[in-house]
């Protein structure tokens, strides 16, 4: 479905200007906070939040500056999101080996593909989703879980948010639709476990603007 149209040449325009500003990264062209597209437009690249762009810039210093390196980039998070859908439903239907359809189905819906092939950043941010979700169900089938898992669940969250912003930041309110659907543990834990997730976001953005 995908490996035909993503190694042709050609990309939409944002997918490409991502690419520039990760590629100028690579070269030591801006930096992670100030990142740079061109001397004539957006020299301070502050359209999206910077963590794609670093994230791409390290397979640009690995791959060199042809256009299959976001390609590549590409395929690896479509690989990172096969793996990370098939965790979770495992976690949620262990006795059942349908884990390949949810992806499937999401696969099969033409924005899906287009946005891999034309390197947007939510592609970049279904993979913190995916895992921030993954760890949260972990965390909620351990009765006896110390938390930790749902502060690793904290961190993506932030990576998503640094990837997009706020688009990704939704994923707050999975605690309560946890509780509501699954009603495997306590409204207290939920409470609880929604402060842990909300204060690693929290902390993260009062350093950021303390910096």
């Amino acid at each position: 479905m995908v490996l035909p149209t993503l190694f042709m040449d050609g990309m939409f325009t944002d997918g490409i200007l991502y690419a520039a500003v990760s590629k100028n990264l690579a070269h030591g062209i801006g930096n992670f906070w100030d990142p740079h597209f061109s001397a004539f437009m957006h020299p301070h690249f502050h359209e999206q939040p910077p963590l794609m762009f670093f994230l791409q810039g390290i397979f640009f210093r690995i791959f060199g500056d042809g256009f299959i390196t976001e390609r590549i980039y590409s395929t690896v998070l479509i690989i990172l999101s096969a793996f990370l859908m098939a965790r979770i439903w495992k976690r949620i239907f262990p006795e059942n080996n349908l884990f390949w359809l949810p992806f499937l189905l999401w696969f099969a819906i033409p924005q899906t593909l287009s946005s891999f092939v034309n390197n947007l950043e939510e592609c970049t941010m279904i993979v913190f989703t995916l895992a921030t979700i993954l760890h949260m169900i972990i965390a909620f089938q351990k009765p006896n879980s110390k938390y930790y898992h749902f502060l690793i669940a904290g961190f993506f969250l932030v990576c998503t948010g640094m990837t997009k912003g706020p688009q990704g930041l939704f994923l707050i309110t999975s605690p309560f639709f946890f509780w509501l659907f699954f009603k495997n543990y306590s409204f207290f834990k939920m409470m609880i476990t929604s402060f842990i997730v909300s204060s690693v976001l929290l902390l993260f953005i009062f350093f950021v603007i303390l910096y």
